[in-house]
């Protein structure tokens, strides 16, 4: 193929490429298309959690403050993140996006243009840098296999496979550190790629040069696991220039490893010499690997024969064992200053336990012959009792082999392998082309004016195809090599922890979409079949397309779009809550302690600080978290308002859904609970609430207790047992002081939250009485509130199963909330089926359909979440009623605001006078049809509280969620 035409299907395969990453922007917008169904606020307390929250408040704390050197100077003297002391966010953390994305924000803001809320503002940048880096997998595609049609396989791939590769389309993961350094990744591994190609010319293009030290430099400043994957890329260079002697590589190798250690100092000058770069073990790599080539630099020009070949070996092992041992001293001599990443090997450590359990049994090692630390520590537990840091479950791997792009991979990396094989087995007996000297630019030239046009001279045929020369076919087995250890060492570090699957998985749809292309077939094939083997591929890429397509729209109902083709729920009204409270009456500067969950959370939503953080790479912070996490145990009240004075915290908030015995045991084994000794009401979270000497109850509701730290303990008695907490739990005087200081604080949001507790307490903590004397007190304090009295009426219509006590509270309710949906919603249901009462449920329905009282707005001019379930609710006793215009009009908007709504499969039967057997729904709903829904918007999401129906989080309640201007600045 002449260098004109493959210069066209480069094009083509770089614009198929370009189409693929604005299709995954699109994708992904439409996954995330979700949080557009609730208020911006809530929106972003639904999709921030955790480290999420914690990094974009960076931005937004940019984003607020009066100057952006201001906001740069809270970032760089942070008192807020662990309180007492004040940090260099910048040096610890890898938050460069968000001060870029703030100064352009501003920037942008200040030209006068009308921008959306930060929050989209921000999300659509990372949906965009993971556009660009899903273009790149696609032009990686397109040159490992030499065919521009493989960038539309590997969107096909992948996008069959997208929530195993990817944890993008997931709202509630929107600032993942992975999600900015994955596309770089890929963006610095196609450069390398290059690199690796341009290898048999003189030198590395300076443009080229340029682009990988940046986007190097890029990657390691926006993802701290970064080091360790560049660990392992330096690691599959190496091995394809030592073990596997593609030694004409060594130039490009040397310079590849200066771009390294210039970005590797970029990076550690950008975060004010960040200890955790200098002490990573990419940096003892850098140092073991410079000092190798260095020392073994020499080349001789010709060498011939067994004897020539046994000796380059045998230098290659002598260069390797340098470079382990250069490794090993370095890392002895830092060692006591690396403690930063310490948790991430005792993590790994803790696989060999797992991997053993996996074996057969008579090759299972006993307890005693395992490591120490396969034994989780307290560090490890916090990571492991999460999924995503456990080993890559078999589900994932049977997605893989499903949509074939396991099998094909392993496809590629065969004939990836064959080639190879057979390119050396050809040089046998023949000069190594490493060992002849780098030509330079100028003799290159002179080559090609010399050689003989493609189809010129006396000899040639038409179909003849000049063949690429040796240089450039070693080349290209390096680069594809180089590939190949690379993807397989990923797939290892993915299969030990399975979030990092997002590594290795991108890069078997590279490789599967590769396999049909005719590069990887061995060189003499090309050369003697050169358009039989293209046509032979091109017929092997259709059927494989056919294949994949034949599994489109996804391969279950799990998986890929599918899953997203649901109405969600998210329990996070709780977290608004809290957040409203604090904003509204915490003094500024209160410092709390949360979990490392929930203080990433709040550091972008409140302006308290905070004692500890989820961002876990310093040894210190990982001493204070065990501290802290003493609030999980069954410790003495005593000692853990010790901790709390030592670790100045003013108040301390526990999750109620956490309230059990936890996997995080201490150190201070003193300190944690027995399940064969201890009862729930030995619990912190629990016995706290019962007359505590050391601490005072601020705040409760549906998943959150705030205590605050007396300042006077109260008279000294007697320790109390697991009984007395549990019998004044029971008593209403307990919550005597608590309720009156609610009712004096919290106003009229008092009983709705007393009652969201009490929820809580009966279906999570399993506590009915306690539950009981906390309505006691909303009903005898907040009588007349109309939350007050429908959580009410819902315990006693669901719960306590007695639906004529609840009639009453449900029209106490309805006349408080007239235009609440859920509200409406429920009160239809329970006349409907608890009472037995259609001929109401058809009169109000019809008598709410048009203008009634003042304050009452018609059922179909309600809109927001909840409003489909509401019509899809109603047209049931319309219909039933005879009232069928109506029903047809309420059943078309709950088609409209709610399609993919649980409701509008299951009342289909009765709107369509169809048995549930002969429904038609099926024959509607088909997989297509559904996808066409998503695509419109028609996947809804309510936001509420954790054991009580949603009510309070779908009216116009006000909630303060970020902080106000006045307390930002303490």
């Amino acid at each position: 193929m002449g260098e004109r035409a493959k210069m066209v299907m480069w094009m083509c395969g770089a614009v198929l490429s370009v189409v693929t990453g604005a299709l995954y922007v699109y994708e992904n917008t439409v996954y995330l298309n979700v949080l557009n169904r609730l208020p911006t606020d809530f929106a972003a307390v639904a999709a921030l959690q955790t480290e999420n929250a914690f990094y974009y408040s960076y931005f937004q704390e940019l984003v607020d403050c009066e100057s952006f050197a201001d906001g740069l100077g809270r970032i760089v003297w942070d008192r807020r993140t662990e309180y007492p002391d004040t940090l260099n966010a910048i040096r610890r953390f890898n938050i460069y996006q968000e001060i870029l994305l703030a100064l352009e924000f501003r920037f942008l803001r200040d030209l006068g243009l009308e921008l959306p809320h930060p929050f989209h503002f921000f999300r659509m940048h990372i949906i965009l840098l993971n556009g660009l880096g899903q273009a790149t997998l696609g032009l990686l595609a397109v040159e490992i296999s030499g065919s521009p049609l493989a960038a539309v396989g590997c969107y096909l791939a992948s996008f069959l496979n997208r929530f195993q590769t990817s944890r993008l389309g997931n709202y509630t993961s929107s600032d993942l550190r992975e999600l900015w350094g994955i596309p770089l990744l890929w963006v610095q591994s196609y450069l390398v790629w290059r690199a690796l190609l341009s290898s048999y010319r003189y030198g590395m293009l300076r443009s080229l040069r340029v682009g990988l030290t940046v986007a190097t430099f890029a990657f390691i400043v926006s993802w701290q696991f970064s080091p360790f994957l560049l660990l392992l890329q330096a690691t599959a260079l190496y091995f394809v220039c030592i073990v596997g002697g593609y030694e004409s590589i060594r130039p490009t190798l040397v310079e590849i490893l200066n771009i390294y250690s210039l970005s590797m100092a970029l990076a550690v000058g950008v975060h004010f010499g960040s200890p955790y770069l200098l002490t990573s073990p990419f940096f003892f790599q850098l140092v073991a690997l410079k000092v190798s080539t260095s020392i073994c630099c020499c080349r001789s020009r010709v060498h011939r024969g067994w004897l020539a070949w046994m000796g380059r070996r045998l230098a290659h092992v002598a260069e390797g064992l340098i470079a382990i041992v250069v490794f090993l001293l370095v890392r002895k001599a830092l060692a006591p200053f690396a403690t930063a990443d310490t948790h991430v090997y005792e993590i790994l450590c803790t696989k060999v336990s797992a991997i053993n359990d996996m074996l057969p049994q008579r090759m299972q090692l006993s307890a005693s012959q395992l490591p120490a630390c396969a034994e989780p520590s307290f560090n490890a537990n916090l990571y492991l009792i999460m999924g995503v840091f456990k080993l890559l479950e078999w589900s994932s791997a049977e997605i893989y082999i499903k949509t074939t792009a396991a099998p094909a991979a392993a496809g590629a990396l065969l004939l990836i392998t064959l080639r190879c094989a057979s390119h050396w087995v050809g040089m046998s007996g023949k000069a190594k082309i490493e060992d002849e000297p780098p030509a330079s630019e100028k003799e290159v030239a002179s080559k090609k004016k010399k050689e003989p046009k493609a189809g010129s001279g006396r000899n040639a045929s038409k179909n003849q195809v000049p063949p690429a020369s040796p240089v450039q076919v070693e080349a290209e087995d390096a680069a594809l090599l180089f590939f190949a250890v690379q993807f397989l060492l990923f797939l290892l570090l993915g299969s030990l922890v399975n979030r990092l699957r997002v590594a290795f998985g991108p890069l078997m749809m590279v490789l599967a979409a590769a396999v049909m292309g005719p590069r990887l077939a061995p060189v003499f094939l090309q050369n003697a079949f050169p358009k039989g083997l293209t046509s032979l591929f091109f017929l092997g890429w259709l059927a494989h397309m056919f294949w994949m397509a034949s599994m489109l729209p996804c391969i279950t109902e799990e998986e890929g779009i599918c899953q997203h083709m649901a109405d969600k729920f998210s329990n996070d009204g709780d977290l608004v809550d809290l957040y409203d409270w604090i904003n509204d009456v915490v003094p500024a500067g209160t410092p709390v302690l949360a979990s490392m969950n929930l203080a990433g959370s709040m550091r972008a939503f409140t302006h308290v600080p905070m004692i500890i953080h989820p961002q876990f790479e310093s040894e210190n912070l990982r001493k204070r978290v065990q501290r802290a996490y003493e609030l999980y145990n069954c410790g003495s009240e005593e000692s853990f308002a010790k901790t709390m004075e030592q670790l100045h915290a003013k108040l301390v908030i526990f999750e109620y859904s956490r309230c059990f015995f936890t996997p995080y045991n201490l150190d201070d084994k003193r300190k944690n609970c027995n399940s064969k000794k201890h009862k729930t009401e030995d619990l912190m979270c629990m016995k706290l609430h019962a007359r505590s000497r050391f601490f005072k109850l601020m705040f409760m509701n549906g998943n959150y207790a705030v205590f605050q730290l007396r300042k006077n303990p109260l008279k000294a008695n007697p320790a109390p047992r697991a009984s007395d907490v549990q019998i004044w739990l029971e008593e209403a005087d307990t919550w005597k002081d608590y309720v009156h200081t609610c009712e004096k604080n919290q106003g009229r949001h008092c009983g709705p939250r007393l009652m969201e507790a009490a929820a809580h307490f009966h279906h999570g903590l399993k506590k009915p009485k306690v539950a009981a004397e906390l309505r006691k007190w909303a009903l005898k304090v907040f009588p007349d509130n109309g939350y007050v009295n429908f959580y009410q009426a819902r315990f006693l219509d669901v719960d306590a199963n007695r639906p004529q006590e609840a009639k009453a509270y449900y029209d106490k309710a309805l006349r408080s909330l007239p235009n609440n949906v859920k509200v409406l919603t429920e009160v239809i249901l329970f006349y409907d089926l608890a009472l037995q009462d259609p001929t109401f449920s058809t009169s109000f329905v019809e008598r709410r359909s048009r203008a009634g009282k003042a304050g009452e707005r018609p059922l179909l001019n309600l809109t927001g979440p909840g409003a489909g379930l509401l019509m899809c609710e109603a047209a049931v006793p319309a219909k039933t009623g005879g009232h069928k215009a109506l029903s047809q009009q309420l059943w078309a908007r709950a088609r409209e605001l709610a399609p993919l709504n649980q409701c509008v499969k299951n009342n289909w039967p009765i709107i369509h006078g169809q048995g549930q057997e002969d429904s038609s729904h099926k024959l509607e709903y088909t997989p297509w049809a559904r996808v066409k829904m998503t695509l419109a918007g028609g996947v809804g999401l309510e936001i509420g509280p954790h054991h009580q129906a949603n009510a309070r989080f779908l009216g116009d309640e006000p909630f303060t969620v970020w902080p106000p201007a006045n307390k930002t600045a303490w």
